[in-house]
């Protein structure tokens, strides 16, 4: 069993709405984790124009540099992407790593 779907079932089992809100928060967090290691980190190691993924604390964060020189750092729990050097932060991190590689 997964730790989105345990989290999911806790949440179910809540005594009280903030218990139940905190625990699905937390699974949907996980969901997104384990869909962008299971689904879109092959994909992304793949790919020609990317030369390294470092993988940190234990899934966390995954630093991701491309062939051009960009370094990324992405945060799959929360969907952000830390390009280095113009130092942005993008909301939808996946979304932009998918389209520096031209894939969707």
């Amino acid at each position: 069993m997964k730790k989105s779907e345990l989290l999911f079932r806790q949440a179910d089992e809540a005594d009280n709405d903030f218990q139940f809100w905190a625990k699905h928060h937390s699974a949907e967090r996980e969901q997104r984790a384990e869909t962008f290691k299971e689904q879109f980190l092959p994909t992304i190691m793949g790919s020609p124009l990317v030369s390294s993924v470092l993988e940190r604390n234990d899934g966390d964060m995954y630093a991701i540099e491309f062939t051009d020189g960009t370094k990324v750092d992405y945060y799959p729990k929360k969907d952000r992407a830390m390009i280095h050097r113009p130092n942005q932060w993008k909301s939808y991190g996946r979304t932009w790593i998918l389209n520096k590689i031209n894939l969707k």
